[in-house]
């Protein structure tokens, strides 16, 4: 009685199971990592919002301007007008500290929306169909006879 190989099996299981590929759609245009990261890079969020997670891209945009804008209102109202100087009115001394966790949150998110781009980008890709997984056996001819294999060809 022949017996298989876990490498035979694998190979015979493998070429009887389908091609992993989602159908794309007819007006589906693939969303570029690189380009994601650069638009996030430039404005926050707008990586996320170019793949079409427009939700993630907004809160990621808001979340940006509403820290840089409770930073700098937080700081303004701890700042105390300074007499002692014999200064006119207005004369102000600065608190940085509420300024300075705005702008950490802000460049937090930020760095985020930068970081996540390219999964949204292939997460896009996905969604669309445009991502494919194919595995199929191959036989090479050698001089020795032939080796039997996989082969994993990953479209993105």
């Amino acid at each position: 009685m022949p017996t298989l190989s876990c490498l035979s099996l694998l190979t015979l299981l493998l070429a009887a199971a389908p091609t992993l590929r989602a159908q794309p759609s007819p007006d589906a245009r693939p969303v570029r990592p690189v380009t994601a990261t650069v638009l996030s890079v430039v404005v926050p969020g707008g990586g996320q919002l170019y793949a079409g997670e427009t939700v993630k891209g907004g809160l990621i945009l808001v979340g940006v301007g509403a820290a840089l804008t409770a930073g700098t209102t937080a700081s303004y109202a701890a700042s105390q007008h300074d007499d002692r100087y014999g200064c006119p009115a207005p004369c102000w001394e600065f608190e940085p500290t509420p300024l300075l966790i705005g702008v950490g949150v802000a460049g937090a998110l930020w760095l985020y929306g930068i970081v996540d781009a390219p999964g949204a980008a292939t997460r896009a890709n996905r969604r669309r169909g445009l991502v494919a997984l194919e595995v199929a056996p191959v036989r090479l001819a050698t001089e020795a006879g032939g080796v039997t294999g996989l082969a994993l060809r990953a479209t993105f």
